[in-house]
């Protein structure tokens, strides 16, 4: 990496699959030119890195995986990602506690999102993690990380704290606690989705007054609620028991 500028002077784009691994890289300095990577960026088993910050420039890749780089604390570096053009995964860094450098990815064209095994992580509710989650079937795996991003509907509560708009001030859904009916009044959305703890979606309501949830388990759900315009304006929590 250190000489990559001297063997390939003026590189800005890569065309193939870029993997990143070794325990004695601490830096990723010699790569600041690059703009985009057509394929898959992997930075793996980097036990010596613990930012990313030599990637700077980077605008595009097709994925990105991050996986088993033990003294990684954050992937700062990657504020001018915008587009990846599949999944983004971030799976067994042991030390990772900040995902920020991801928040500027547009999710128009991201087909995924996994983070798992990342025992210190306990904030994921960067923007575009929140931006995405907010998409109907958008395919998230998210799981054994700290507390606050342990499953998707733990990180779809985070985004939803300090939500401050007309219709979800006016919305109430009562009563909460229920066994069966839950009401809704004020502001009545054009849908809204319940997604169980693991984040499946177990059931889906097209301009609801009522929600019947007699049929569901016991247990904590997320409501996702949705205006006419097909748009998320806000994250309920509700219990059935």
């Amino acid at each position: 990496i250190d000489s990559f500028q001297y063997f390939y002077p003026g590189c800005k784009h890569l065309m193939g699959t870029v993997r990143i691994e070794g325990s004695d890289i601490n830096n990723l300095d010699g790569l600041d030119s690059i703009i985009s990577i057509q394929s898959y960026l992997e930075i793996l088993n980097c036990n010596s890195l613990t930012n990313l910050q030599g990637l700077t420039q980077l605008k595009q890749v097709q994925n990105l995986g991050i996986n088993k780089n033990s003294q990684l604390i954050s992937i700062d570096g990657l504020d001018s990602l915008k587009y990846v053009e599949d999944r983004i995964g971030i799976h067994n860094n042991n030390q990772l506690s900040n995902i920020e450098g991801i928040a500027n990815v547009d999710t128009t064209l991201l087909e995924g999102i996994i983070i798992n095994n990342n025992p210190n992580l306990q904030e994921c509710d960067v923007l575009s993690v929140c931006n995405y989650l907010s998409i109907p079937e958008s395919y998230t795996d998210i799981w054994s990380n700290g507390v606050g991003c342990n499953s998707s509907v733990e990180v779809e509560e985070a985004c939803a704290v300090g939500i401050n708009n007309i219709e979800e001030q006016a919305l109430s859904i009562y009563p909460n606690p229920s066994s069966d009916i839950v009401n809704i009044e004020g502001y009545l959305p054009a849908r809204i989705s319940i997604l169980n703890a693991l984040g499946q979606k177990v059931l889906e309501i097209k301009n609801p007054q009522q929600i019947d949830i007699s049929n569901l388990e016991n247990g904590i759900y997320m409501l996702r609620i949705f205006d006419k315009h097909k748009n998320q304006i806000a994250t309920k929590k509700i219990v059935k028991q």
